[in-house]
C-alpha cells in the first residue's frame, strides 16, 4: 500500500474561474486535497436588507482522476475602461475526461505553479492504492428510506452479478444440458484474466481444455458468454489462435469449437421461437431498424469472427499468434470485420476532441485582457495584441469527419448486427474474438447481447451485461482509463491550451499485447469486412479463401511491419530498464490508454437513438455511467481483471483484501433509487419486448433490435455539447439523402417529380446554386 501525495498547499484564495460553457467567471478560493481539486464561489454580496441565509454556491469539484489535460497557460493583463492595463491574471486550463473544460486564475505566478505542481504531484502515481475508491466513504443518507417492497439487485452492490444466477436465467441446466459450468479457473491459475467460473459445452473435460488453452493467447479459450432465448444460439468469446508462421493447429481447439458450434440442433420453423425470428426479422423496421428478409434456420451457418482487419491477423503470425486456418474448423465460416485497434481509436478520440477545443472560448475570464510580453510568459505570446472577451466558435464540421470517430462506431454496429443476425435469424453460434478478446471482443459481444436480450435494456439488466461481459472477462479498465494518469498530460504552453502534439500520443508503441495490431497499422473498417469459409461450409468470399491460406502479400507486408517494430524496440527496451532501476512508475502507459468502454456506450446511444421505447434508462444514464468508469471513487472499474479485484496481491506477492471489502461499488449509485426515478426513460414501453406472438399479435420485434449501421450521429450528450453543434451537417445530409430518395420513388410510380434547389457545400457563400425548380418528365417505369 502506498499513501496517496500531498499537495503542496491546501487553499489558495482569491482565484477566479471560468466555465467552458460561459465567457464570464467567478471568484472564490479554491481547496486542494490528495484526490480533488474544489473551486468554492464567493457569495453573493448584496446592499439591500438583508434577506434570508443565502444557500451556498454550489462548489466545483474536479477529480484528479479525471484530468486529461492540465496546460499552463501565459499570464494575462486585464485592462481597465480607459484602456490602462491592471494586475496580471496566471491561468491554468483543465480539461477533463468527460469532455468538460474550465480555467482557473490565480493573483500571483507562485500561486499558478504551487497549484500546477501540486495537481500533477497528486494525479500521477505510482500504485492503485493511493486511488480515490480506497479512501471513498459514502455520506448516510439525511434519514432511512422507506425499504421498497421487492428490494432491487442494486441494493446488494458489490453481488449484483452472480455466475451461476445469470447462466441459469439464459436456460443451462434448465432448457438446455448442452453447457455446463466448470470452475477449473477458480484459483485464477490456468487463465489469470478470465472469471473464476466459465460455462463450457458438456462433452468437453477439464483435461481438454488445459491442452486447448495452450493454443489460445494467454490460455483465453472460448467460453460462452450468451445463449440465446430462441433458439440456443450461442455467442462464445476467446483470444487469437497460436498458429504463428509454422501455422500450427491443436486438436483440443477443434473439438472445443465443434462442440460449440454442435451444443443444439436447428429448431422447428413451426415453432415459438421460429415465429419470433421471423416476426423480429419481418418487422424490424418497425421499431427503427433494418429488415432483412431470411427463412428461419434456412441459412444456419456457424460464424468464426476474427473483429481485426485482415492485414493485422496476419501482422500477429509473425509473432506466433495469428487467425484460425479454416481447413481444420468445419462445418463453419470466418469473417474479419475490419474494426482498427486501441491505438488507431486514441488517435480518432484526439482528433474530436481537438476539433471541440477550437471551439472553445480562450481564458480571458470574461474580461479585455492584454496577452503577456515576451519578458513576461513566453516569446510567442509577444506579439499577441490586446483582445476582449470571446465567444464560443462554431465546431468545424470537416475536423469532426476527419476524426473517423462515426467511422469506427458504424463498424462497431455493422459487426453487432452481423452477431445478431447469425444467432438470431440463423439460429446458428458465433465465436468472437480479436488479438487478446478483452477490447473489441466485449463491445462486440455485449452489444449484440444487449440487442438480442431485453433483459440487459433494463437497468439491473445493463449492470448484469458490464460485469459479465467487461468486468469478469478482464477488460483492462485501469490500462485503457489511464488512472494513474502521465506526466505528458501537464504542460506549460506559451499558447493558448491546445491538443497533444502527435509526437506525445503515437499511434504505436512496444511492450504490449497487440504488437502485431500496431506493426499492421490502422487499416480502418473502410476496407470492409471478408469472410473465409472452412472445409464442408462451402465458399466465403474474400479474406484467406476457401481452403484458410493466408494472402501473400498481406503476410509479407505484415511480417515486414512487425520486423521494423521489433528493431525499433530494441532502444526502447534498454530504455526501459534504465528507468525501472530509477525507481517505481509513475504514471500509466499512455500508449495503453483507448476509449474502449466509451465506444460501447456510444453504440448504445446509437441504438437507443434508432430505437428510442426499448431502453428502461435513459442517455443520461448512459453518461453517468462513463464518469463512475473514469473518476475513480468506485472500487468496480477499478483494475484489469477479476483476479485483481477479488483476489489481489501486493508487489511481493501478498494476498491483499479484496475490493468489495474495501472500496464502494459503482452500482450502489447508479442503480440506486433516485438514480433509477433521475435516468429512466420516459418513453420506455416494455411490452414492446413480448415474445408470445399470442399474446401481442403480429407487428412486434419480439424484443430483438435492428439497426441501420449507417444512421449514426455524434453523442452530443455525452461530448457537452449541442446536438445542432454536432450534427447540423449530418441532419442535412440526411434530409438530402431522404428527399432524393422520395423523388426516386416518385419517379418509379410515374408521377411527375419537381425538384426544389439544392444548394451545394461551397454555396453557402452564395455562389453557385439557381433559382426556381425543375420539373423531371418520366418516360416510363424507372426511366427518367
Amino acid at each position: 500500500m502506498h499513501a496517496p501525495p500531498v499537495p503542496k498547499l491546501e487553499r489558495v484564495d482569491n482565484v477566479l474561474l471560468q466555465l467552458r460553457t460561459d465567457a464570464s467567471c467567478l471568484r472564490g478560493h479554491l481547496i486542494l486535497t490528495s484526490h480533488h481539486l474544489t473551486f468554492h464561489p464567493a457569495p453573493t454580496v448584496s446592499t439591500a436588507a438583508p434577506p434570508p441565509p443565502p444557500t451556498p454556491p454550489p462548489a466545483h469539484p474536479i477529480p484528479h482522476a479525471l484530468i486529461a489535460r492540465a496546460t499552463r497557460l501565459p499570464s494575462l493583463r486585464p485592462l481597465s475602461p480607459n484602456g490602462s492595463p491592471g494586475s496580471r491574471i496566471y491561468p491554468i486550463a483543465f480539461h477533463t475526461k468527460d469532455f468538460d473544460a474550465c480555467a482557473l486564475g490565480f493573483a500571483t505566478e507562485a500561486a499558478q505553479a504551487d497549484v500546477f505542481e501540486s495537481v500533477r504531484h497528486c494525479a500521477v502515481l505510482v500504485d492503485a492504492s493511493q486511488l480515490f475508491a480506497f479512501y471513498y466513504q459514502p455520506r448516510p443518507p439525511p434519514s432511512p428510506p422507506q425499504p421498497p417492497a421487492k428490494a432491487p439487485l442494486a441494493a446488494q452492490g458489490w453481488s449484483i452479478y452472480d455466475a451461476k444466477r445469470e447462466f441459469a436465467r439464459q436456460g443451462l441446466g434448465s432448457r438446455t444440458k448442452a453447457w455446463r459450468l466448470t470452475d477449473i479457473n477458480a484459483q485464477y491459475d490456468f487463465c489469470p484474466s478470465y472469471p473464476a467460473l466459465m460455462a463450457v459445452p458438456s462433452r468437453i473435460s477439464d483435461a481438454t481444455l488445459g491442452y486447448a488453452s495452450k493454443y489460445r493467447s494467454k490460455a483465453r479459450i472460448p467460453a460462452l458468454s450468451y445463449l440465446h432465448w430462441a433458439n440456443h444460439g450461442s455467442i462464445t468469446r476467446s483470444s487469437q489462435p497460436m498458429v504463428g508462421l509454422k501455422n500450427a493447429r491443436s486438436i483440443q481447439d477443434e473439438k472445443l469449437i465443434e462442440a460449440i458450434f454442435t451444443s443444439h440442433h436447428f429448431a422447428d420453423p413451426d415453432s415459438m421461437a421460429a415465429k419470433a425470428a421471423a416476426e423480429a426479422t419481418a418487422n424490424a423496421g418497425a421499431s427503427g431498424g433494418v429488415s432483412t428478409l431470411a427463412v428461419y434456420g434456412a441459412t444456419s451457418t456457424n460464424l468464426i469472427v476474427d473483429a481485426r482487419p485482415t492485414t493485422n491477423a496476419m501482422a500477429n503470425v509473425a509473432r506466433g499468434a495469428g487467425t484460425e486456418n479454416m481447413e481444420y474448423y468445419k462445418g463453419c465460416k470466418k469473417t474479419y470485420l475490419g474494426i482498427d485497434n486501441i491505438h488507431v481509436m486514441r488517435d480518432s478520440l484526439n482528433r474530436l476532441t481537438d476539433a471541440l477545443r477550437e471551439s472553445e472560448p480562450p481564458a480571458t475570464f470574461g474580461l479585455p485582457v492584454e496577452a503577456a510580453t515576451s519578458g513576461e510568459g513566453g516569446s510567442e505570446a509577444a506579439a499577441a495584441a490586446a483582445t476582449s472577451a470571446a465567444s464560443p466558435l462554431p465546431i468545424d464540421p470537416h475536423a469532426l469527419r476527419r476524426s473517423s470517430w462515426l467511422k469506427h462506431i458504424s463498424a462497431l454496429l455493422e459487426g453487432t448486427m452481423t452477431i445478431a443476425r447469425n444467432v438470431h435469424i440463423n439460429s446458428s453460434h458465433v465465436l468472437v474474438h480479436c488479438s487478446d478478446g478483452w477490447d473489441r471482443t466485449s463491445q462486440l459481444a455485449a452489444l449484440a447481447e444487449l440487442c438480442l436480450d431485453p433483459y440487459y435494456r433494463t437497468f439491473d439488466g445493463f449492470a448484469v451485461l458490464v460485469e459479465k461481459d467487461w468486468l469478469s472477462f478482464g477488460h483492462r479498465f485501469a490500462e485503457r482509463g489511464g488512472y494513474k494518469s502521465n506526466d505528458k498530460f501537464f504542460v506549460t504552453s506559451s499558447r493558448p491550451a491546445s491538443a497533444l502534439d502527435d509526437d506525445e500520443r503515437p499511434a504505436s508503441d512496444g511492450g504490449s499485447d497487440t504488437e502485431g495490431d500496431r506493426a499492421a497499422g490502422g487499416n480502418g473498417a473502410g476496407a470492409g469486412a471478408t469472410t473465409t469459409a472452412g472445409a464442408g461450409a462451402g465458399q466465403g468470399g474474400g479474406g484467406g479463401g476457401g481452403g484458410g491460406g493466408f494472402d501473400g502479400q498481406a503476410a509479407a507486408n505484415a511480417f515486414w511491419g512487425f520486423t521494423k517494430q521489433l528493431t525499433a524496440n530494441f532502444s526502447a527496451a534498454t530504455s526501459s530498464s534504465s528507468a525501472q532501476q530509477s525507481g517505481p512508475h509513475r504514471g500509466s502507459h499512455i500508449k495503453e490508454t483507448s476509449p474502449v468502454f466509451h465506444q460501447f456506450l456510444d453504440c448504445i446511444w446509437q441504438i437507443m437513438r434508432q430505437c428510442p421505447k426499448r431502453f428502461e434508462f435513459g442517455q443520461d444514464f448512459l453518461v453517468e455511467v462513463l464518469r463512475a468508469s473514469q473518476e475513480c471513487q468506485y472500487g468496480t472499474f477499478l483494475m484489469d481483471c477479476e483476479r485483481e479485484r477479488l483476489a489481489p496481491r501486493d508487489d511481493e506477492g501478498r494476498a491483499l483484501p479484496p475490493l468489495p471489502s474495501r472500496t464502494v461499488s459503482a452500482w450502489d449509485h447508479l442503480l440506486s433509487e433516485s438514480s433509477r426515478q433521475r435516468f429512466r426513460n420516459p418513453q420506455y414501453e416494455p411490452e414492446l419486448d413480448e415474445r408470445d406472438p399470442k399474446r401481442t399479435g403480429t407487428g412486434t420485434d419480439m424484443g430483438v433490435l435492428f439497426v441501420d449501421p449507417r444512421d449514426v450521429r455524434y453523442f452530443e450528450r455525452l461530448f457537452k455539447r449541442d446536438g445542432q453543434e454536432m450534427n447540423a451537417a449530418l441532419e442535412r445530409e440526411a434530409d438530402e439523402r431522404r428527399r432524393a430518395r422520395e423523388r426516386l420513388e416518385r419517379a418509379v410510380r410515374g408521377e411527375s417529380v419537381t425538384t426544389p434547389p439544392v444548394l451545394a457545400e461551397g454555396d453557402a457563400n452564395g455562389n453557385g446554386g439557381g433559382a426556381g425548380t425543375a420539373t423531371v418528365a418520366v418516360v416510363g417505369p424507372g426511366v427518367v
